[in-house]
């Protein structure tokens, strides 16, 4: 008989009919003592890692359930941690309504900080990715096979997957049409490169092309995360764009403004209009106040917390990839 078929037989004697596992059968099951796993499945320290794991696993292949009564839902949010919107910007704000939904259903909120090492010793019923880069991607499917696990604003790899998104498209499609009624000749387009950004500016086009104009590639600009903005505002200048939009709520549009009136002597929006994404309590301060288009943050938090509870109680959603609205707030940067 082999090892794995000898712990089978193993759990299946620790567990009556009709009983429920307790912390007390995972104990005995690896040879720790009760208050060892309450450590673990409550997430608190002075227990070695390798203890942990032993732990964890134990508790999967008996198929132990902490009582809801005595123990609230541990929801872990994935951030990218190079990502410079982790502090300040969408996913900050993202998580900050995150937060707040998930109290206010009485679930508690794990911000691990190198999430994939976190997550491994960890005893969590849900995660909530809101950022990542290509460099995990492995290790969230992984994570998919054996947890509940909803994406806020995936545009990649969605088959079979949970996803709340904002309609990125709308967003570039709203921003081209209000560049167009404001007479804008050359409007252009300035983005990190991304699905999201490609959905914004294939709605973007599209706007452009339903209001008859022609379409000038030369004015759609996409640059990598580290890459400065100047080379390319500069670039859409000289290319005499009377009309940008900077799509995403990490402050991307604040510091294309900032460049665009202080390096680049434009006057906003008499020389060249701007939209970017909101930043709430900042966007309506700034001089000139910033055209904006508005992700849904606060919905897409409600959405994705009740999609995840759904399936944290054994269900499926009804609509397993729902996307909201966005909203164009209009300002005087944007002509």
């Amino acid at each position: 008989m082999t090892d794995a078929s000898k712990s089978t037989n193993q759990a299946a004697k620790l567990k009556k009919p009709g009983s429920k596992v307790s912390i007390y059968d995972v104990a005995a099951h690896i040879g720790v003592s009760p208050g060892t796993v309450s450590r673990v499945i409550n997430n608190r320290d002075r227990v070695k890692t390798s203890t942990r794991e032993k732990v964890l696993a134990a508790a999967r292949e008996l198929g132990f359930a902490p009582q809801a009564a005595v123990r609230r839902r541990e929801i872990a949010v994935i951030t990218e941690e190079n990502f410079r919107d982790r502090i300040a910007g969408y996913s900050a704000s993202l998580t900050q309504h995150l937060a707040f939904e998930l109290t206010r259903r009485e679930m508690a909120l794990q911000l691990p900080e190198a999430a994939l090492d976190s997550l491994q010793t960890a005893y969590i019923n849900g995660i909530i990715v809101v950022s990542h880069g290509p460099h995990v991607d492995a290790a969230i499917e992984q994570l998919e096979k054996r947890l509940p696990v909803v994406h806020i604003d995936l545009f990649e790899k969605t088959k079979g997957r949970y996803t709340v998104n904002s309609d990125h498209e709308q967003a570039g499609y709203l921003a081209a049409l209000h560049f167009v009624d404001c007479g804008r000749k050359r409007p252009a387009f300035f983005a990190y490169d991304g699905a999201p950004n490609q959905a914004r500016l294939k709605g973007f086009k599209r706007g452009l092309q339903e209001a008859g104009k022609s379409i000038d590639e030369n004015l759609f600009l996409t640059v990598a995360q580290d890459e400065p903005f100047y080379v390319a505002l500069n670039s859409l200048v000289r290319m005499q764009a009377d009309a940008v939009y900077v799509p995403g709520s990490s402050m991307e549009a604040v510091e294309a403004l900032h460049l665009l009136h202080y390096v680049l002597k434009q006057e906003i929006p008499k020389d060249i209009a701007v939209i970017g994404g909101e930043n709430d309590q900042l966007s309506s301060l700034l001089i000139p106040p910033l055209t904006t288009i508005e992700e849904p943050l606060g919905d897409l938090a409600v959405s994705a917390v009740e999609m995840l509870q759904t399936l944290m109680d054994g269900n499926k959603p009804a609509i397993p990839q729902v996307t909201l609205p966005v909203r164009l707030i209009r300002r005087a940067s944007g002509g």
